[in-house]
């Protein structure tokens, strides 16, 4: 124990003895950290100048004994804190008028005596937190008139009783915090109009005139009149009444408490913010209202004529860490963050911070800030909405949405304040023309469909995308709606480009024209329709060309390959004979002609026709079987190659070449190679007159019949074998002195013929000879 006074120690254990002060002296007694038990009556009796006493962290239970601060009339301070003392008799300060500061905080005081502070009268802060207060009379503090602070934090008070602080007309600031306060009687501030501060933070405190919660809203009238029990203080300018169990926001604090700058309500039951609940008459107040169960913040829009009349406010509303709903009832208060609207009133700031959607699941966790407000729907009532379908409110475009499989019986979207409806179906008919009118959008996307379903045109938009269309809905294109293309196969082509050419007129009316595309990935809007077509003629007739290039590359290595094949071909037909030289068709020919005789012959062949061929300024190549074939080679075989390696053949036609049957064989084969080939390949060489029909082969017989023939002995022997051995290779002047040498025998001797019996005529005599086959 320390002895403030000139005396020094007090005796240990118990203030017996009064204090020994020098006339005159004003001081204070302190105590402090001493195991004090008791403070006796009168103990300070007599010291007229003490003036304050202070005792704290006394380390035992402290008794304050009847009047042991009675009859000071210069004690202005009392400081007992934390002293143990656990209770105080009604005239523990009896007569001490003077006293203006009383701490009695950090005890364990119960109660307070009916006339405790009777002769306060000029107490003004009185400090009796950290107790364990539990009621308290409502004529505990009436006298004390000059009071301007009083702290009752950290008791177990439950009611502030009607009428407690009347008359107490000095009071500037009450703490009662960290009670167990549930009611306050609606009159228990009056009378104290001039109270600016009120701390009742961690309450359980309604707020209700009964202190019971109520599960129903109240009507906006009723509501309006719901006052709290602050509604007298019009000085008050700041009222924590955070951590309690208030549900809803009172009128006065709204419209009569216009001094309020600090409205403290953060961590109670506040679930829903009406329009009205935001109107704050007040300037520049701040409303806490964080920490609450707000899922909804309606707000009231000004009209758009009457936009931008509203006036300015400083006034503002903490919104974080609420579970807001951010569902179709947000609708308004986004776009009021946004700055979409327009408040009708001076209404207060909105500061959500970092606030997120709660619910619905699509946008849980989403900063409010951010929301936008064509995200906010509501689900209809069950009883609405059609079975097989889910069913939303989206007020951002003032539409009904519903997602069904098939057309259902739609309400009408008047009835919820909306204008249209959006629908989407899942499988849709073919014919679509029964929607109701108020359907403005229908949605058919990734549906499989490859044809547009019959619509009426009074549809706004229709969504198309995802689906398997190879056409543009023309159409559609054509009408006043608004269409939706991605995502689907179209035809760009040449076939289509009346379609092509549409959509690219009509860009404007597809919503999402920079995804649309063709069925090969390429954008419609940069296909040059003019040269569409054109690309596509060019590339048939490229690729024609190159079919024929190939065909003409095939057929060139046909040609050089079979040329002699084909060029015998065309001489053999005789309408396309002057397509070929004679001499082109025989250019492979390795002999000009092979002499066919019998071996009886021989001599005349070999002294007389070869010489005469094979020599001269324009000799013939000539293949005789004794000098040009194989030997041992098989007959046949060399016949029929010595014919196909020749131009001619030659027939030295005898009575021993009719006796010969190689010889026939030879004429055989030269016959039907001419006959194959349509031409002349045969050359008859009558070596003397010709042997008797009878005796002559029936092929010979015929050949001789219908051909002429070269007679050994003829004086222009030689150039008729030549003409008729060299074919088109004789020069002109040699074919024409070959006719004039004809016509001039056929003047002087015979003009001979064939008649119908095979015999000779000569029509230059009147008289008809028989005679042997004509020569030329």
């Amino acid at each position: 124990m320390v002895n403030c006074t000139e005396e020094g120690p007090v005796p240990y254990g118990s203030l017996r003895k009064k204090p020994m002060l020098s006339s005159g002296q004003r001081t204070a007694h302190m105590i402090f950290a001493n195991p004090l038990e008791e403070i006796a009556t009168d103990v300070f009796a007599g010291l007229q100048f003490l003036e304050k006493v202070t005792a704290f962290d006394n380390r035992a239970n402290l008794k304050l004994s009847p009047r042991s601060f009675a009859n000071l009339p210069a004690l202005k301070s009392v400081r007992l804190t934390k002293c143990r003392i656990y209770e105080l008799s009604p005239d523990t300060f009896h007569n001490s008028s003077a006293i203006t500061s009383l701490q009695l905080s950090g005890n364990s005081i119960s109660a307070l005596p009916a006339a405790l502070f009777r002769d306060q009268i000029k107490l003004e802060s009185l400090q009796l937190n950290d107790n364990k207060i539990q009621t308290l009379r409502s004529d505990v503090f009436w006298p004390l008139k000059q009071l301007k602070d009083l702290n009752l934090d950290k008791n177990l008070i439950e009611v502030l009783p009607g009428q407690l602080f009347s008359g107490l007309t000095r009071l500037k600031s009450i703490r009662i915090t960290n009670n167990r306060l549930k009611l306050i009687a609606s009159d228990a501030f009056n009378d104290a109009g001039g109270l600016e501060t009120i701390y009742l933070s961690n309450n359980s405190l309604t707020l209700r005139l009964d202190g019971v919660e109520r599960p129903d809203k109240v009507s906006t009238y009723e509501e309006f009149e719901l006052q709290s029990p602050f509604s007298s203080l019009l000085q008050l300018r700041e009222l924590d009444l955070s951590s309690n169990s208030i549900t809803s926001i009172f009128s006065d604090w709204r419209f009569v408490l216009l001094n309020l700058k600090k409205l403290n309500l953060a961590w109670n039951r506040i679930g829903e913010l009406t329009g009205a609940d935001i109107q704050f008459l007040g300037s520049e107040i701040t409303i806490d209202l964080r920490h609450n169960n707000i899922t909804n913040v309606e707000v009231m829009e000004m009209p758009p004529w009457l936009a931008g009349t509203g006036s300015a406010t400083k006034s503002k509303v903490l919104l974080d860490d609420n579970p807001f709903n951010c569902d179709c009832n947000m609708y308004s208060f986004i776009r009021r963050l946004q700055g979409l609207s327009t408040a009708v009133t001076a209404e207060p700031k909105l500061i959500p911070d970092g606030a997120r959607c709660a619910a619905p699941n699509h946008v849980k966790g989403v900063p409010i800030r951010t929301l936008q407000p064509d995200v906010l729907t509501c689900n209809l009532p069950a009883d609405d909405c059609p079975t097989d379908c889910s069913c939303n409110l989206r007020p951002a475009t003032s539409e009904l949405e519903f997602t069904c499989l098939t057309l259902p019986k739609l309400p009408e979207p008047s009835f919820y304040g909306l204008s249209a409806t959006k629908l989407r179906l899942n499988r849709p008919s073919t014919n679509l023309l029964d929607l109701p009118k108020h359907v403005t959008t229908l949605i058919l996307t990734n549906d499989y469909l490859t044809k547009v379903p019959l619509v009426p045109f009074t549809l706004k938009e229709l969504d198309l995308s995802g689906n398997l269309l190879s056409r543009v809905p023309s159409k559609l294109l054509k009408a006043n709606i608004t269409l939706r293309l991605a995502n689907n196969p179209l035809n760009c082509d040449c076939d289509h480009i009346d379609d092509v050419v549409l959509l690219q007129s009509s860009e404007a009316k597809v919503a999402d024209a920079a995804n649309v595309t063709c069925i090969g990935g390429e954008t419609p809007w940069l296909v040059d329709a003019g040269r569409l077509c054109a690309v596509r003629r060019a590339a048939i007739l490229g690729g024609a060309l190159a079919a024929l290039g190939i065909i003409a590359a095939i057929a060139a290595a046909l040609v050089y390959k079979y040329s002699s094949e084909i060029k015998l071909l065309i001489y053999s037909r005789e309408w396309l004979r002057w397509m070929i030289r004679e001499e082109d068709v025989d250019r492979d020919k390795i002999y000009d002609a092979f002499v066919s005789f019998s071996h009886k012959d021989a001599r005349f062949v070999a002294e007389q026709l070869l010489p005469g061929l094979e020599n001269g300024p324009r000799p013939f190549k000539i293949c005789v079987h004794y000098r040009d074939w194989v030997i041992g080679e098989w007959i046949p075989a060399q016949i029929a190659s010595s014919v196909e390696q020749s131009r001619r053949t030659i027939i030295v036609l005898s009575k021993n070449f009719v006796d010969s049957v190689w010889g026939k064989m030879e004429f055989r084969v030269a016959h039907l190679s001419a006959q194959k080939e349509k031409r002349t390949r045969v050359v008859v060489v009558l070596l003397e007159d010709a042997p008797p029909d009878d005796q002559l082969d029936a092929e010979l017989r015929a050949y001789l019949k219908t051909n002429t023939y070269v007679k050994w002995g003829d004086p222009w022997f030689w150039e008729k074998m030549k003409v008729a051995l060299a074919g088109k290779r004789v020069d002109k002047k040699a074919e024409k002195r070959a006719r004039h040498m004809g016509e001039k025998i056929t003047k002087g001797g015979l003009n001979a013929r064939l008649n119908s019996e095979g015999k000779i005529i000569n029509d230059n005599k009147a008289e008809k000879t028989a005679f042997t086959p004509p020569s030329l």
